[in-house]
């Protein structure tokens, strides 16, 4: 199955939040061209200018957009669990995405990563510092959405916001753990490498199934296991990311490709305690997805 059929049930929901997307940037630039207007002692012509680059900065790095899987996992998990859409989902979904963004911006930096897609990597088409100031942008954008989500309860907007702010704090102690390995040429065993892919892609995949299941509103123990799915969906994303690529940190005596099966099948039992859905059906052929992508 291909992924915009997958898709299919909640395409409409992740038009709204591409278009979100570029709402927000547009509120960013909009932001710099005020701030320059008041400030510069050059004058409008000074705002024009940054204004003109800031636009081209991030439009240029949102041009060839990713899979969207992050606020798919949002809106699945949310409408798996009985909730409608709203502006609060479609605002939360487009949140995660920025924050993958930005980490996205920051990895290719540390990383000294050519290519994004197909494209020039932001920092090797406008300059390291550029792409770092984008990235903190992103990053900031993201956590004024959740503090402005509509109909949200202040004790919901504060959840949320503490559990993406530790999120991005694990995301920074994964990418840390990871360079103080390849800085020290230590060997790295396989547990080692396994938290890595927790903490840089599979806690953001779980956390995005688990901030669908808040603005659901639904208990804890079908919270739990939509976040439990949106980990081990993680897990398997990357080990079979890392198999493709050939460039896994860990490189002893693992098979990816089975690994990646068990945590699929621990997905789908995950998926055994929500109520039977077409969304819950799409998750499913979801997860089979990324195994059949390699």
């Amino acid at each position: 199955m291909k992924l915009d059929e997958i898709y299919r049930p909640i395409q409409a929901d992740l038009d709204r939040v591409n278009r979100l997307l570029k709402l927000e940037m547009e509120q960013v630039v909009g932001s710099v061209r005020e701030s320059v207007s008041a400030e510069a002692s050059e004058g409008a012509s000074t705002a024009t200018k940054y204004d003109v680059f800031t636009t081209k900065a991030i439009n240029y790095l949102l041009k060839k957009p990713g899979k969207n899987l992050r606020p798919a996992l949002v809106v699945f998990s949310a409408r798996s669990l009985g909730a409608t859409v709203s502006e609060s989902l479609i605002q939360l979904a487009a949140a995660v995405e920025l924050i993958h963004s930005s980490s996205l911006v920051h990895d290719d930096i540390i990383d000294e990563a050519e290519e994004r897609r197909a494209l020039l990597s932001v920092h090797k088409k406008y300059g390291i510092k550029i792409a770092i100031l984008i990235g903190d942008v992103l990053f900031s954008q993201a956590f004024a959405i959740i503090s402005n989500l509509p109909s949200v309860g202040d004790d919901t907007k504060v959840r949320l916001y503490k559990i993406l702010t530790e999120l991005t704090r694990r995301m920074c102690y994964g990418e840390i753990f990871e360079q103080r390995i390849l800085e020290g040429g230590e060997q790295v065993g396989r547990q080692s490498y396994l938290r890595i892919l927790e903490f840089k892609t599979a806690l953001l995949m779980s956390t995005a199934c688990r901030c669908g299941a808040i603005i659901a509103g639904v208990e804890a123990d079908q919270e739990e296991a939509v976040a439990s799915y949106g980990l081990n969906f993680g897990y398997a994303y990357q080990l079979l990311d890392d198999f493709r690529d050939g460039d896994a940190l860990f490189s002893g005596d693992l098979d990816f490709k089975s690994l990646a099966g068990e945590y699929i099948r621990a997905a789908l039992s995950d998926l055994g305690n929500l109520p039977s859905s077409t969304y819950v059906d799409s998750m499913s052929n979801f997860a089979g997805f990324i195994l059949s992508a390699v």
